[in-house]
């Protein structure tokens, strides 16, 4: 009990002397501290300049890339509206020539027709392989019952 209380007066002497400053020291390292933040300032000046001067170089790149992209921009609208308008001419001389149209849906009911023959021919291709397979399969099975039935009645099954 006495140790304790002698290791609590000891601790309630030192922790106040702890904080107390020291002699003279605490200006020098004041100096150094206010040198050594003036010298960080001039620096991080001149990296805000350096800054400036590449955020500079970066909107003067922005704003060429703008131009070219607004340049295109109008190329390619200009360009839609040629096709637009080629289009639209397209569109009258098929609506003016009934020729044309009557040319155009008879291509249109061939091409259909064509369409509807292949289909036939691949579905008849379909179904004719299932139909092949689905025969030897039946054959399959019979040849394997046979064989069964041979070993069953001891005959050699392997011939």
């Amino acid at each position: 009990m006495r140790c304790y209380r002698t290791y609590l007066t000891t601790v309630a002497l030192v922790l106040p002397l702890l904080f107390l400053p020291g002699c003279g020291e605490d200006e020098e390292d004041d100096l150094k501290t206010v040198q050594g933040l003036r010298e960080e300032n001039r620096t991080l000046r001149e990296r805000i300049g350096s800054m400036g001067k590449t955020m500079a170089e970066r909107e003067e790149d922005y704003r060429r890339r703008l131009a070219a992209g607004q340049g295109e921009l109008a190329e390619k609208a200009l360009r839609l509206t040629a096709l637009g308008q080629e289009n639209q001419a397209m569109r009258e001389l098929l609506e003016a020539d009934p020729k044309l149209r009557a040319t155009l849906q008879a291509n249109y009911a061939y091409e259909r027709a064509l369409y509807f023959l292949l289909i036939l021919i691949l579905a008849g291709a379909a179904v004719w392989g299932w139909r092949r397979y689905r025969d030897a399969l039946g054959r399959l099975n019979q040849s394997l019952l046979q064989r069964s039935a041979r070993f069953a009645a001891g005959e050699k099954w392997y011939l």
